[in-house]
C-alpha cells in the first residue's frame, strides 16, 4: 500500500503545483486614468474648492471640471491558459485509460486526479478571462469634500467619492437671510424644464414685451401656492418678474419675459449662456426659493431669419443717431435747392426727396458688395441671414441687397417717407409712398407701370443694389419696377410695409453717431431736371385746355403760383365754386393758411350740393389746425361729418380724421400740415 500511497500523494503534490501555474498567469493591467466630473453651480459664477488628505484646493468660479488621476486594473487574458486546458484535459482522459490496467492504476489515478483539478482551474480562468478582458475592476475609491460660495449667498458643501461620482452635479447657493427648514422644503415647488427661444438681438423689445418662452413648474404641495418667476442672465438680461398660482399638485408651463440689455445689438458671435430661473414662494409662513439654470442661445447682433419676413421692420429706424444726423442734413439740402418741393403738401415732394436721398448716398460712395458668407440667394428655409443696421451700412459704406434696402428705407422714413421692403426669392428691394393719390396720377407723369399702387396711393419700387453704377435714378426705378411687375411679379401681400410693421417689430438702434454727411451735388443736379421734364409735360397737357381745367392741371402738379394766377383770372370774369374751392387749394398749397380759409369760407357759401360743403368743412379744418387754432379745427371737421357722416369710415380720411381729433397740447401746430394734407383738399375739385 505504501508505494501506491506515495503516488497517490505525488499526484496530488503535483496537482497542487500545477493550479498556482495556471493562476499565477498574469490577469490584470494596471494603467492611469483620469476622472473628470463636471460641477456646476447655481447661481453660476461661485468659487468651487475640493478639499482632500492634503489640504483645500481651488477649482476656480463655476461651472468648473474637476479632474482626479487613479490607478486603473484592466482584466487581460492570459493566451497560455488556452493550451494549459487542452493539455490538462489530455491528462484527464489519459488518467481514466490507465485505471482499466491494474498495473498502472495507481498512476491513472494520480494523472486523473492531476489533470482533472488542472482542467478545472484552467478552464474556468479561461471562461473568465474571455468574459471580462478589457474591463476595469472596481477602482480604489476616493471621499473629497467639495465646497462652493459667492458673495451674498450661505456656502454649499458635500461629499463626493472619486471615482464613482456621475459626469455632472450641481451646487445649489441659497440667498444669505432665506429661511429653508430642510432640505426637503426646496422640492415643494420644482423646476422642471425650460423652453426657451433663440434669442435674435433684433427682436429685443418683443422679448420684453411678449416674452422669451416658458419655464414648466410643479406644484408638489397640497395648498395652491402663489409663486414669482423671475428670470435673469448675467451681463445680458436684467430680472423680469412674472407672477403665477399653482394649484395643489399641479404641474404649468408659465411664460417668461426677458429685458434684455442694449449690448446684445452689439454680440459680435453666437453664444450660449445660463438663464438663471428663480422660483420665490411661501409655505408654513416662511419665504422660500429654489433656481436652476437653462441654456439659451445668444444669436449674433445682425442675425435675422427671412421664415418671419415681418421682422425686418425692425432694422428700419429713421430715429438712429446717424441716420437722424445724415437724413436731416440731406432734407436742409433738398429745401435749400427745392423750397416749394420742400413743404409737405406738394405732391411730387416724396418722389423728389427719393431721388435725393438715392444720388446722395451713391455720392457719400455707399455700394453693393455680395455677403460672401451668407449669399441672401442661398438662404434655405429657416436659415440665419445677417443684415447690418442702417448705420453700420453707412459707415462701412458697403453691404448687401438687404444692408442697402434697409438703409434707404431708414433714410427715407426719417425725411417722412413711408416705405417697404420686399423680399422675393434671392433678394430684397425697397418701395416708397410717393404721397399721390391714384385719382390725382397726371400729377406723376410716367408710365402706369412703373408705378404700384398699394391701397388709395402710388408707390415706387427702387433698386438700391445699383448705387454708384447707375448713373440716374431712373435706372434704378425703372429696375425696381420691372423686378415687381416681371422678373418676381410681386403679389401685394408679400410686401412688408414698414410703419405697420412697427407695432409688433419696434425699431431698435445700436448706440451710434453722427458720422458721415450726405453730397447732394448731383442729387440737386438730377432733381431739378426731373422736376423740369415733368412740369414740361404738365404744361403740355394742360395747355391743351383752357380756364379752370388748365388751372386744376397745373394744381395737381403742385405748379401752385402759375394755378393761382389762372384761377385769379377766371375768378374775375366769373365766380363759382369750383373756381373758388381751385383757388383755396391752390393758396394752402403755398402755405399762406389765412387767405386760404377766406377762399374756403366763400366756396362753402357758392357749394352746390352737401358733398361739396363737406369738403370745403373739412379744408377749412385742416387749415386751422395747421394754423394752430385746434378747437376751430374741430368744430369744422364735426361740420363736415355731419354733412357726410360716412366719410369717417372711409379708408381715405382715417388718418385725417385721427390727426385733426388728437389733442396737441405740447407744441403750437405752425407750420405743420396734417396728413395727405394736400390730397384730401385736391379730391374736393
Amino acid at each position: 500500500m505504501m508505494p501506491d500511497m506515495k503516488r497517490y500523494l505525488i499526484s496530488i503534490l503535483s496537482a497542487l503545483l500545477i493550479a498556482p501555474l495556471a493562476l499565477g498567469c498574469k490577469g490584470f493591467l494596471r494603467e492611469t486614468r483620469t476622472h473628470r466630473l463636471r460641477i456646476e453651480t447655481q447661481p453660476p459664477g461661485a468659487q468651487v474648492w475640493y478639499e482632500d488628505k492634503t489640504g483645500q484646493h481651488s477649482l476656480g468660479r463655476g461651472p468648473v471640471t474637476l479632474e482626479r488621476e487613479y490607478e486603473a486594473r484592466i482584466y487581460q487574458l492570459d493566451y497560455w491558459l488556452i493550451p494549459w486546458t487542452l493539455l490538462s484535459a489530455g491528462a484527464t482522459a489519459g488518467g481514466g485509460i490507465m485505471l482499466t490496467d491494474k498495473d498502472l492504476s495507481g498512476w491513472g489515478v494520480g494523472l486523473l486526479v492531476t489533470g482533472g483539478l488542472t482542467f478545472l482551474v484552467s478552464a474556468l480562468a479561461l471562461g473568465m478571462g474571455l468574459a471580462m478582458e478589457g474591463e476595469e475592476a472596481s477602482p480604489f475609491i476616493v471621499d473629497l469634500k467639495l465646497g462652493a460660495q459667492l458673495d451674498g449667498y450661505t456656502p454649499s458643501s458635500m461629499s463626493i467619492k472619486i471615482p464613482g461620482q456621475g459626469e455632472k452635479i450641481s451646487m445649489l447657493l441659497h440667498p444669505v437671510g432665506m429661511a429653508v427648514a430642510a432640505a426637503g422644503d426646496l422640492s415643494i415647488i420644482v423646476l422642471q424644464a425650460a423652453e426657451l427661444d433663440k434669442v435674435f438681438p433684433h427682436r429685443r423689445p418683443h422679448y420684453a414685451e411678449y416674452g422669451l418662452g416658458k419655464i414648466e413648474m410643479e406644484n408638489r404641495s397640497t395648498l395652491p401656492m402663489d409663486v414669482e418667476l423671475e428670470l435673469s442672465i448675467e451681463d445680458w438680461a436684467e430680472p423680469v418678474i412674472t407672477k403665477t398660482t399653482l394649484a395643489p399638485g399641479a404641474k404649468a408651463w408659465v411664460p417668461v419675459k426677458a429685458a434684455f440689455l442694449d449690448k446684445l445689438l452689439s454680440n459680435p458671435e453666437q453664444r450660449s449662456v445660463q438663464a438663471i430661473v428663480q422660483a420665490r414662494f411661501v409655505h408654513d409662513d416662511l419665504k422660500r426659493s429654489v433656481r436652476k439654470s437653462f441654456p439659451v442661445t445668444l444669436l449674433e447682433g445682425k442675425a435675422f431669419s427671412w421664415e418671419r419676413p415681418l421682422g425686418i421692420a425692425s432694422f428700419v429706424n429713421g430715429q438712429d443717431p446717424a441716420i437722424e444726423a445724415y437724413a436731416g442734413e440731406l432734407f436742409r439740402q433738398f429745401a435749400a435747392a427745392h423750397p416749394e418741393q420742400a413743404r409737405a403738401s406738394h405732391p411730387l415732394r416724396n418722389h423728389l426727396l427719393a431721388l435725393f436721398a438715392f444720388q446722395a448716398l451713391a455720392e457719400s460712395g455707399i455700394r453693393y458688395k455680395p455677403d460672401t458668407e451668407r449669399p441672401f440667394a442661398s438662404l434655405g428655409k429657416g436659415a440665419l441671414d445677417t443684415v447690418q443696421f442702417p448705420s453700420q451700412t453707412l459707415e462701412r459704406k458697403v453691404g448687401d441687397c438687404d444692408d442697402l434696402a434697409v438703409l434707404y428705407a431708414s433714410i427715407l422714413e426719417s425725411m417722412g417717407v413711408p416705405t417697404a421692403l420686399v423680399p422675393v426669392t434671392g433678394h430684397v428691394f425697397p418701395m416708397y409712398d410717393s404721397g399721390l393719390r391714384k385719382e390725382n396720377r397726371a400729377a406723376f407723369p410716367v408710365d402706369e407701370a412703373k408705378t404700384v399702387l398699394r391701397g388709395e396711393t402710388l408707390w415706387v419700387p427702387v433698386e438700391t443694389t445699383l448705387l454708384g453704377r447707375a448713373k440716374r435714378f431712373e435706372e434704378a426705378w425703372m429696375a425696381g419696377a420691372e423686378n415687381y411687375r416681371g422678373k418676381y411679379k410681386v403679389a401685394a401681400k408679400d410686401v412688408v410695409e414698414i410703419r405697420p410693421n412697427w407695432l409688433a417689430y419696434p425699431p431698435v438702434a445700436l448706440n451710434s453717431k453722427a458720422g458721415a454727411k450726405p453730397v447732394s451735388k448731383q442729387a440737386s443736379v438730377d432733381s431739378r431736371r426731373m422736376l423740369k421734364t415733368y412740369l414740361a409735360r404738365v404744361n403740355k397737357l394742360s395747355g391743351k385746355s383752357r380756364g379752370l381745367s388748365q388751372a386744376e392741371a397745373l394744381l395737381e402738379a403742385g405748379m401752385f403760383e402759375d394755378a393761382t394766377k389762372i384761377f385769379t383770372k377766371v375768378l374775375a370774369k366769373k365766380k363759382s365754386y369750383r373756381g373758388r374751392y381751385g383757388l383755396a387749394v391752390a393758396l394752402a398749397g403755398k402755405g399762406e393758411m389765412l387767405k386760404a380759409l377766406v377762399a374756403f369760407q366763400d366756396a362753402g357759401k357758392l357749394a352746390p350740393n352737401k358733398q361739396a360743403r363737406f369738403h370745403c368743412e373739412l379744408a377749412i379744418a385742416q387749415c386751422y389746425k395747421v394754423n394752430g387754432n385746434l378747437p376751430k379745427a374741430r368744430k369744422h371737421l364735426k361740420k363736415a361729418l355731419t354733412l357726410n357722416p360716412a366719410t369717417k369710415f372711409d379708408s381715405r380720411y382715417r388718418s385725417l380724421f385721427a390727426y385733426l381729433e388728437k389733442a396737441d397740447s405740447t407744441k403750437a401746430a405752425g407750420a405743420e400740415e396734417t396728413p395727405r394734407f394736400f390730397q384730401e383738399m385736391l379730391s374736393g375739385i
